[in-house]
């Protein structure tokens, strides 16, 4: 710690003066930060943990006695990690890193205070379920996967438990076998393994009785319900008056679907399967013109539910005059622009 005391600074800071909380007035001289202290942290950590000062309280130390709490922005460590010691024969308390200050009203550039906890070696690791799980189909997403599930961390010393806990969401991984898992979803239905696993010693093993790993099973998709119109934003065609029906009465129509995993929409945004759109028996899709006064039916046929049980929806199309689309005008002779016409 450096000892000389930044006079210009002192002078500079005396210039002003401060309410103190009884109402009175102080100098700056009397709140000149002589020291600092790191209180309210960690005490225990795993090798290869990254240390935060969000989660510590660092109090300054005032010429007049007082001490007030310093923000985080005047604040900097020089080890921003703890390394684990090769076993956990004997952990005893020692200095992980070391907190400077630089900031307003500091006496010495660069106070410092050290940060003192115990430091693991992580030996092994738990996978519980969570008391409550989502339920998944092929196609969820695994954003939140890590919610279902309870993952302990353990450092062992002669077949016992010398420290634990609850790892955070951020600090293990999540893996499946056989590419149950692509892009953040399940690519699949079946069982899924599922291997947990940390950065602080990727050779951890499950600790007795224990284990790394969890199934999940993964059901296949399915339609709850289904609504359709005529027309909508998935519709290519009209039903114009004299003009011949396509052969795909899906071109008519927009079919939304809500399906078992929450997704919602058309069949590609979905996945759903097994749908089918047609016309009624009044129409001979593709040859059939559609008349002014005569009716026309569609109906949308899909499976509901994990059993597939078959729907049907059927909409009368209503149908409308001929108009024009858009145009375009063109010169029938060729003619020279001049100015003034």
């Amino acid at each position: 710690m450096k000892k000389s005391i930044l006079i210009g600074a002192l002078a500079a800071l005396m210039l002003f003066a401060f309410v103190a909380c009884d109402g009175g007035t102080a100098s700056a001289a009397d709140r000149t930060i002589v020291a600092i202290s790191v209180t309210d942290g960690p005490t225990e950590y795993f090798g290869g943990e990254t240390i935060d000062l969000d989660d510590y309280t660092v109090m300054a130390t005032q010429v007049n006695g007082d001490t007030v709490p310093v923000e985080a922005k005047y604040l900097s460590l020089d080890e921003d990690k703890v390394t684990a010691p090769a076993d956990n024969s004997a952990v005893e308390p020692g200095v992980i890193a070391t907190v400077t200050y630089n900031g307003p009203f500091m006496a010495t550039y660069g106070l410092q205070a050290d940060i003192t906890a115990s430091v693991y070696k992580l030996d092994s690791l738990n996978v519980e379920a969570a008391e409550t799980q989502a339920t998944y189909y092929n196609g969820s997403s695994t954003k939140n996967l890590k919610d279902d599930y309870v993952v302990t961390a353990y450092a062992i010393y002669d077949d016992e438990v010398v420290f634990e806990r609850e790892l955070e969401a951020d600090e293990y991984n999540v893996s499946a076998a056989d590419s149950f898992i692509v892009a953040d979803a399940f690519a699949k239905a079946g069982k899924a393994v599922l291997t947990f696993s940390t950065s602080y010693n990727s050779s951890a093993t499950a600790i007795e009785d224990g284990s790394l790993t969890a199934s999940v099973y993964v059901l296949n998709d399915y339609i709850e319900s289904f609504e359709f119109v005529i027309g909508g934003d998935d519709a290519t065609k009209e039903p114009i008056i004299d003009s011949t029906t396509t052969s795909n009465a899906s071109d008519y129509v927009t079919v939304t679907y809500s399906m078992a995993s929450g997704k919602t929409g058309n069949a590609t945004e979905t996945g759903a399967t097994g749908v089918e759109v047609k016309w009624n028996a009044e129409v001979t899709a593709g040859t059939t013109t559609l008349e002014e006064g005569s009716t026309y039916t569609i109906s949308v046929t899909a499976p509901l539910g994990a059993k597939g049980t078959e729907s049907t929806q059927t909409k009368t199309v209503t149908l409308i005059p001929n108009y024009i689309a858009s145009f375009t005008v063109t010169a029938a002779t060729s003619t020279d622009v001049k100015g003034g016409y």
